[in-house]
């Protein structure tokens, strides 16, 4: 069965399971767009959680955890830890709104 993600992504790349690529760059590229288009539509959150990636990508909590972490250690955004659990939040977006 295919996916509503797997959908769009054949329609916006052209690319399909059965294409020449090899499965396990197929399924990068899936994941990739999955990630992007997550944080395309949550762009205005203030902050976002392991959980919400995990959640919203059908990822494990390690993967969703790398992700965040990543995109945290290019400066996209900004780790807090609060109790247990951690915080990635949108700083530019804070202080955008901030000085308004």
């Amino acid at each position: 069965m295919i996916s509503d993600y797997e959908n769009k992504f054949t329609i916006i790349t052209g690319y399909t399971p059965n294409d020449k690529i090899s499965q396990k760059n197929y399924h990068l590229l899936l994941y990739m767009y999955r990630l992007f288009d997550f944080l395309y539509k949550r762009i205005l959150l203030l902050y976002t959680k392991i959980e919400f990636i995990q959640r919203d990508l059908d990822v494990s909590r390690i993967t969703a955890a790398n992700y965040l972490n990543k995109l945290a250690d290019d400066k996209l955004l900004t780790k807090k830890k609060l109790g247990t659990a951690n915080y990635y939040i949108n700083d530019p977006l804070f202080k955008l709104l901030s000085e308004r």
